[in-house]
């Protein structure tokens, strides 16, 4: 019996072992093609492990990694030569193995045996070494791609003496065979380690007509206060969908997505992880990391903390780190300007991104190029310093100077360099992130950084901390369209006015208006402004903003005056976001309330019970699965259930749309905080 290695996945690229034979390469080939029957028959596999692409076990390391760069960039030249190579050796083994294993002793003398025994030997031998020689030429050439073998963990050295190979006399497999293994074995073997972090072979970068591979770093921290009341700190503007069908967020990750880019690396807080992941998954994307900070202290300790994750796995690693509630209209441009950015990033340098000016700006920062700097340039430029907000005066002087660009708070640069730009600038800051991601802890996928450590951490800019003191600093200038939407005025702006200056959704009316924007956020609620000029009108079902376009930045105040009235308004949305749907309350009484909740397909509310509220369930649409202490049943659309107070009980949705149901509640205290949890598949307290 023969061990051959196993194999393992990241984020991109899966090669693991199959329950299903492969009797030649020629199949094998035809399986790993797009369409073939590889990605059909193991969707469930790759759905749970977060993996793009899968396939039988290969023959030998070579071969692995010939698969994980043909997979990656589609290079089947590469993948044929590795292909002849392997049938020419797999002949010298069969002559080998059939001398050996399958031919006739008969009427030979024991001598004659041992002859045919040792010829058979030294082929089998020979043909071993060629293979070595000619795996070294293939694994060199699959590392400068930017595969990189990367030799088994104990753990997997046990799980593979565990699933030995066992010797196969069809006449169609030559008396070869490749790698069999259960499926759910690799499965339990792999989702016992949350994070994939224990892999034979992984792709971490490659190299395609000279473009390094990018990480994108997506922020995801942030209240959104000027954008009440849409943005709200349970849900903020980076989630919502301000500019189209998909939100911010989505639109960030698809940019910096496709040809070039790695899968995204996220920055984010407890209460966003799950919406995070699934806004992610409806782009049909899955990240290579979501790291949780267990309070936001602004971007330096976030940026620091993805540095050095990524250092973990590779120093070189080139960090596109960006707020995930920009709107970059011009794609295809945005990503020319990283790829010109990219030789400074990778000399060493922290390429910043600059945008060039079209009108005398106070919301944003500003860049100030050095006396020899092009703000028109297609190449990154010196920069001279950073410049804080300017009021109306000074941005009139700034734009007219023509060598200043507004501050993106994009920035480029290589893991190792911003580490080092910190070790420099900003020791304490790495004393303290370093620990937090050190004593991390992995569940669910997330990477939970260690609150005591990351409390120490200074609550700061990467500007102030890092920027505003290297030494090594460039600007990448960018002329296409830019916008953090920073306040109402800038949606007006972005969203493209009509020909009278308004900008008006689908429930919104303007009768003689002028440059106004008007938008219910509520379907049934229509908004109607009559004569209005630069006014900024928000309707949602429970909260109305009304404000001058002018005094657009006002907004937080008004968020800032609610929250001191108390009013839940200030902070949360009429809809609750969780990990298995959302819902809303319809009607709040004194002693009842009346909820719509939506349960994604698949997902599951946990087991729980209340002490204070018994309550009704309807189901509305969909299909419900139920249970109430020790019985379980299925309810469809016009049936219900009663809850009596004190009891255990769990709602699923087993169908593949989503269910709806009202519930109706009713008892002495209907507050959040009255529940308990005896289990729950997302891991909350």
């Amino acid at each position: 019996m023969i061990n051959w290695p196993l194999t393992a996945c990241d984020e991109r690229v899966g090669l693991l072992f199959t329950p299903y034979m492969v009797t030649s390469w020629q199949e094998a080939f035809e399986a790993y093609k797009p369409g073939g029957w590889v990605k059909e028959i193991l969707t469930d596999v790759r759905a749970d492990l977060g993996v793009k692409f899968f396939g039988p076990s290969p023959f030998r390391p070579a071969w692995s990694m010939a698969m994980a760069r043909t997979s990656s960039i589609g290079d089947y030249e590469y993948f044929r030569d590795v292909l002849d190579y392997h049938n020419q050796i797999k002949m010298q083994f069969i002559t080998g193995a059939m001398a050996m294993n399958q031919g006739s002793w008969e009427g030979f003398t024991e001598d004659q045996q041992r002859a045919v025994a040792d010829a058979a030997t030294t082929v089998m031998n020979e043909a071993f070494e060629q293979a070595q020689e000619r795996d070294q030429y293939y694994i060199a050439k699959a590392q400068e791609a930017g595969v990189t073998y990367i030799e088994p963990s104990e753990e997997d050295l046990k799980m593979r003496k565990s699933r030995p190979i066992e010797s196969d006399t069809n006449s169609n497999n030559s008396g070869l065979s490749l790698a069999v293994a259960h499926r759910q074995s690799c499965q339990r073997h792999l989702s016992g380690n949350a994070c994939l972090t224990k892999l034979h072979f992984a792709l971490e970068r490659f190299e395609n007509e000279g473009y390094s591979m990018i990480h994108p770093i997506l922020l995801c921290g942030g209240s959104g206060t000027r954008l009440w009341p849409l943005s709200r700190k349970s849900y903020p503007k980076q989630f919502a969908r301000l500019m189209g069908d998909e939100s911010l967020f989505q639109a960030s990750a698809r940019r910096l997505s496709g040809d070039g880019f790695a899968a995204p690396l996220i920055v984010t807080g407890d209460p966003f992880r799950f919406i995070v992941t699934e806004q992610l998954a409806q782009t049909e994307q899955a990240p290579q990391g979501i790291l949780i900070e267990p309070e936001g202290r602004n971007t330096a300790p976030a940026v620091l903390a993805a540095a050095l994750w990524l250092a973990e796995r590779d120093a070189e690693a080139l960090m596109l780190v960006a707020p995930s509630d920009h709107v970059i209209p011009d794609v295809d441009a945005f990503r020319s300007a990283v790829a010109a950015a990219t030789p400074r990033a990778q000399a060493g340098d922290l390429v910043t991104f600059g945008i060039t000016p079209d009108r005398p700006e106070t919301g944003y920062g500003y860049l100030e190029l050095a006396e020899d700097g092009e703000p028109e340039a297609d190449t990154p430029q010196s920069l001279a310093r950073f410049v804080e907000k300017p009021d109306e005066v000074r941005a009139q002087q700034m734009l007219a100077a023509g060598n200043f660009l507004w501050n993106a708070g994009i920035f480029l640069f290589t893991a190792g360099a911003v580490i080092d730009a910190y070790r420099k600038h900003a020791p304490d800051m790495l004393d303290a992130v370093a620990p937090a991601l050190k004593d991390a802890d992995c569940d669910l996928g997330f990477t939970r950084l260690s609150p005591e450590p990351w409390a120490r951490a200074d609550d700061i800019s990467i500007d102030y901390a890092i920027m505003e003191k290297a030494d090594n600093l460039a600007v990448m200038p960018y002329a296409g369209g830019w916008s953090d939407l920073g306040g109402w005025d800038a949606v007006w702006l972005e969203s493209g006015p009509d020909d009278q200056g308004n900008v008006c959704s689908d429930h919104a009316t303007a009768i003689s208006c002028e440059d106004t924007l008007l938008r219910s956020e509520t379907p049934g609620l229509e908004l109607v402004g009559i004569g209005l000029t630069d006014i900024i009108a928000i309707a949602m079902n429970d909260a109305v903003l009304v404000a001058h376009k002018s005094q657009a930045q006002r907004v937080k105040e008004a968020v800032a005056a609610l929250k001191a009235r108390g009013a839940s308004q200030a902070v949360q949305l009429p809809r609750d976001y969780r990990p298995w749907g959302w819902y809303e309350s319809l009607v709040i009484g004194g002693r009842f309330q009346v909820k719509r909740i939506v349960v994604n397909p698949g997902a599951a509310l946990s087991l729980q019970s209340h002490h204070h509220r018994s309550e009704h369930w309807i189901v509305v649409e969909g299909t419900a699965r139920v249970t109430v202490g020790e019985d379980v049943r299925l309810l469809t659309e016009n049936q219900s259930v009663y809850i009596p107070l004190g009891a255990t009980h769990r709602m699923e949705n087993p169908g593949k749309l989503p269910m709806v149901l009202i519930e109706v509640q009713t008892g002495s205290y209907l507050g959040e905080d009255d529940i308990i949890r005896y289990e729950d598949v997302y891991a909350r307290g």
